[in-house]
């Protein structure tokens, strides 16, 4: 089923690879990195990103297309060795590729602000995520 459905539609979707705690600690550890990475405040401007207050969510770290975060080392960061090392997330990469000797990419990670902030290329709808990764959507 998987192989199939990713050769007809260039994407699969595994749910729950990650448990509810595996995916509270993947968002801490991507806002350890986002609130570290973003940049200060210009004179005048906004507040310092903070994961707990939505209108700092403008001082964003610079993307490419909106979503896809490359700079500041975030392949590397914490938050993606945590994701790429969990146990079922390597299973269901073994599975597509029908091999264990699997290779990732350190390029970089995708996030994007919930779309109920605005209208925007930063955002995206619930459920949504990107390439060859792991979207945490649904964990509180």
């Amino acid at each position: 089923g998987a192989n199939r459905y990713l050769r007809k539609h260039g994407f699969v979707v595994y749910r729950e690879v990650l448990s509810q705690s595996e995916c509270r600690r993947a968002r801490a550890l991507l806002w350890d990195f986002l609130e570290a990475s973003a940049p200060l405040p210009r004179q005048g401007g906004s507040r310092p990103l903070s994961r707990d207050d939505p209108a700092t969510w403008d001082a964003w770290p610079e993307t490419v297309e909106g979503g896809i975060l490359p700079y500041f080392g975030s392949g590397q960061s914490r938050a993606a060795w945590f994701v790429r090392s969990r146990p079922r997330v390597l299973r269901a990469f073994a599975a597509v590729w029908g091999t264990d000797a699997l290779v990732s990419s350190f390029d970089a990670v995708s996030v994007w602000r919930p779309w109920q902030l605005e209208s925007h290329p930063a955002t995206c709808s619930a459920g949504s995520g990107g390439g060859g990764g792991a979207a945490c959507t649904t964990c509180s």
